[in-house]
């Protein structure tokens, strides 16, 4: 009875939440294209608050004797989360010593030394990792290292941000160009990802403003106006704005954003209902743009949760339903009448045909409940 409930629930749940899941923004010629949307929430409090608790977890391992290097570079990680760098590369620099080639730990100390400064030996070690292990962190440290580049060339000609680009057009372009067997939508849509991933990962330790993130969210934002979506180049010039410092960068974002919304006008692009005030304050001023930038990312911050839970409880339910098939199979060999064997089938199940199932066993279970009323009803 209680597998039945747990159906019955996530069968409920998944028709209230699953609109969550279709999301689709407009290219530049107005035709639908599946997109994630960029949004960015400052969730460093967050953050260090659960490093902390991870941090106890951890210590209750060593205190069991679990003393492996791996355990040591997940306390240095949560350590730089807790902005205690100093005791993050104590920890990581005799664990690089004895592990040279493993791809985490070089990561963990790149990023301790950027974080501490040291922008020669982050680079060292973010390129060695890189060279490791490309596909890692959704394939994006080749952007790492192009920051770190940046922040190098920052650091040595002074307002070098201001007036050049970490990322390229042209950089960007080749890679669309090494694409050759895949739809260039989909290609500017995968790279774009990629710098969200990188943008997404530094916010919590570099709030706005901030001059790297600014030029890699303007850099991706124009390139998306382009040959893009309409919503994530939208999006990235506005938070492009919201981290840029200095003013006349943020005049000139401003006249981009405004001339993109006249070019989507123009084309007829039409604009999805959850983001149409954004687009309208935009359209007014890009000052208010920023206004409903924050909330904006909340809502989508709420949409990720509500898939990952939407993920899991499907997990379970697939789970409980397997559990059920499984127990009629062996009723039905228990109670045969004849001779011949029983050969039950495994059969895979499709995405598509499992929700049809899904819906099946609802009616079913409706119709069960409505029979066990009547049953009770005529027994009284």
């Amino acid at each position: 009875m209680k597998s039945v409930f747990l159906i019955f629930s996530a069968i409920l749940w998944t028709l209230n939440t699953s609109a969550c899941l279709n999301e689709y923004g407009h290219a530049m010629d107005g035709s639908e294209v599946r997109l994630r949307y960029l949004s960015l929430v400052d969730d460093g409090e967050v953050l260090r608050k659960n490093a902390k608790k991870r941090l106890e977890e951890l210590r209750i391992k060593l205190e069991g004797n679990d003393t492996g290097f791996k355990i040591w570079s997940d306390i240095a990680v949560n350590l730089m989360k807790i902005g205690k760098i100093d005791s993050s590369l104590k920890i990581l620099q005799p664990l690089v010593k004895e592990n040279p080639y493993e791809y985490e730990l070089l990561a963990n100390i790149g990023t301790a030394y950027e974080l501490s400064g040291n922008l020669d030996s982050a680079l060292k070690y973010i390129s060695k990792g890189y060279e490791n292990n490309p596909y890692s962190h959704k394939s994006s440290e080749w952007i790492h290292v192009k920051i770190l580049e940046g922040k190098l060339m920052e650091k040595k000609r002074p307002g070098w941000l201001d007036t050049h680009s970490i990322i390229t057009k042209e950089e960007l372009n080749t890679i669309l160009q090494e694409d050759k067997d895949k739809d260039e939508l989909v290609s500017v849509e995968r790279v774009s990802r990629q710098v969200f991933y990188q943008v997404r990962t530094r916010v919590p330790f570099t709030p706005a403003p901030n001059k790297v993130i600014a030029n890699l969210l303007q850099s991706i934002g124009e390139w998306n106006s382009e040959k893009g979506t309409f919503e994530n180049a939208l999006l990235s010039l506005g938070y492009a704005l919201k981290f840029q410092p200095h003013h006349d960068i943020q005049r000139r974002l401003k006249e981009k954003i405004k001339r993109l919304n006249k070019k989507r006008r123009r084309l007829g692009i039409p604009v999805p209902d959850f983001i149409f005030g954004l687009v309208q304050r935009a359209e007014i001023n890009p000052e208010l743009f920023l206004l409903g930038l924050d909330d904006f990312a909340f809502m989508m911050d709420s949409i990720a949760t509500q898939r990952e839970v939407y993920e899991d409880s499907m997990l379970v339910l697939q789970t409980e339903m397997d559990s059920i098939g499984n127990v009629n199979i062996m009723l039905v060999k228990q109670n045969a009448n004849y001779s011949d064997t029983i050969e039950v089938k495994d059969r895979t199940i499709s995405k598509e045909s499992f929700v049809k199932y899904l819906y099946l066993a609802f009616g079913l279970l409706l119709g069960l409940v409505f029979y066990y009323i009547l049953f009770r009803m005529k027994g009284r």
